[in-house]
């Protein structure tokens, strides 16, 4: 756990690192160049959001279960334990069964949480989970409509 940490915040200093190194000491851009320099910023992003995320070493510690809530979350973000339920096809007829099938995927997801794959919210007493690429797709989206990186 530690380790994982250490590596996290190590690439973390070292994309941070990197872009400072970019961003002062490259030369002066031609007037409109294609934006390369926005397409490096993404690679270094994409780079240290694939490692970050466990992509290239696969994900640590996934039950078969995880891993069917976390591509669920995936495809359809944002969505609460509720959401989950009723796309495994559970029966929540009634408010016992309900508040039974939101209480067991709502641990899934709060275990998502703590590993670092999802983040949350919580919306009165819903536990709304959305993929941390959808960060890194605001992120771009945030970049681009402000003009990009001068």
């Amino acid at each position: 756990m530690y380790y994982t940490y250490f590596i996290d915040c190590f690439l973390a200093i070292l994309a941070v690192w990197l872009l400072c190194l970019w961003l002062f000491y490259r030369p002066v851009p031609a007037p409109f160049s294609g934006y390369p320099e926005l397409r490096l910023i993404f690679l270094y992003f994409k780079a240290f959001l694939l490692v970050r995320m466990g992509i290239n070493s696969g994900i640590p510690d996934l039950s078969e279960k995880e891993l069917k809530v976390l591509e669920l979350v995936r495809e359809h973000w944002p969505i609460s334990a509720l959401e989950v339920a009723e796309h495994f096809s559970e029966d929540l007829s009634t408010h016992a069964h309900k508040k039974r099938h939101s209480t067991n995927y709502a641990y899934y997801l709060k275990k998502l949480v703590q590993k670092r794959l999802v983040l949350s919210k919580r919306v009165g007493n819903a536990l709304i989970v959305w993929p941390l690429e959808a960060e890194a797709y605001r992120a771009i989206h945030r970049i681009i409509s402000d003009g990009g990186l001068r």
